[in-house]
């Protein structure tokens, strides 16, 4: 009779396979400090690009007034409200040439709540058939655009400015000469 030794055939592991409890509470802890180093950071990163994505929605609505002004060879208004929504229509609305809205884009798209606005001048611009403002006093001027969510240090607030028939969004806080992102 032959015997096997056990051994042989079923080898006993020498080494562990897994976590211990140590282990993985200890990768947790490392988990939780790295989580809570970076959600401030990621907090205002968003607040920021919120702010970036109204401003850039404004300063397109406006560019986009003015392409319309000169295509449909029409005074054409854009209208900005308090809740970041705007829309584009033609000042004398004629059936089937020149619609009341022509394009508009929802408060609910972006940074609804989170950013707030502050308007100098009134909320709407007129474009005329040639691509510049309507000369009439009270049009929008400028457009502030911070955040409601995280401190004004945090904060990278931007300025929409229409100069003429030009409009540009620009950075308040840079105050270098040379700098193209200054506001003047």
């Amino acid at each position: 009779m032959m015997r096997f030794h056990t051994n042989t055939i079923y080898p006993r592991l020498s080494h562990q396979r897994g976590f211990s409890i140590v282990e993985l509470m200890i990768a947790v802890v490392i988990l939780a400090i790295l989580i809570s180093v970076a959600v401030p950071g990621y907090t205002s990163f968003i607040a920021n690009s919120q702010i970036r994505t109204t401003a850039e929605s404004i300063t397109n609505g406006i560019s986009t007034t003015r392409a319309e002004a000169v295509k449909r060879n029409a005074q054409i208004r854009f209208t900005l409200n308090n809740d970041t929504s705007w829309q584009i229509g033609c000042v004398i609305v004629v059936v089937g040439v020149c619609p009341a809205i022509i394009q508009a884009k929802a408060a609910k798209e972006g940074a609804n709540g989170t950013v707030s606005l502050i308007i100098t001048g009134a909320n709407n611009l007129i474009f005329t058939s040639l691509g510049t403002v309507l000369n009439t006093p009270g049009q929008l001027g400028a457009v502030e655009v911070d955040s409601t969510t995280i401190p004004a240090t945090d904060s990278k607030e931007l300025r929409v400015v229409v100069n003429g028939s030009s409009v540009k969004m620009c950075d308040p806080s840079v105050i270098a000469a040379d700098d193209p992102r200054r506001c003047i």
